[in-house]
């Protein structure tokens, strides 16, 4: 089951149109499921946020290999559709607004966890 924004702009349009006379009004239903709408990461469980950090690192490391140099915004809004996409397939619910901010945050670390990664494998060789 895919989410994309555009989706859930329209389920969110078509939720209030029909309103399901909800108590709370930060939750949506949509195709069945009962979806917080203002989801943040650090409501995740613990495993969820380890995958999504790993599967971000993978893509940024994936991109930075490829080009040899950090990537840009194209490449980062990439690498950040990519693990969307991975998110989805595991059915986890977090706005992608959500991921964008984490990815940000976590950017710099990414880098500093790669260039150990590069002298690490240039001590061994």
């Amino acid at each position: 089951m895919t989410w994309n924004v555009e989706f859930l702009e329209e389920a969110e349009k078509v939720v209030s149109a029909v309103g399901y006379g909800m108590s709370r009004k930060n939750h949506k239903r949509v195709n069945g499921r009962l979806l917080q709408m203002d989801k943040q990461f650090s409501d995740l469980k613990e495993r969820q946020k380890s995958r999504i950090a790993e599967w971000l690192y993978m893509a940024y490391r994936e991109a930075c290999l490829r080009t040899g140099r950090e990537p840009d915004k194209e490449a980062d809004r990439e690498i950040l559709n990519s693990v969307m996409a991975k998110i989805e397939d595991a059915e986890i619910w977090i706005p992608y607004g959500e991921i964008v901010s984490y990815y940000r945050r976590r950017k710099k670390h990414m880098k500093k966890r790669l260039d150990k990664e590069k002298i690490r494998e240039d001590t061994i060789e």
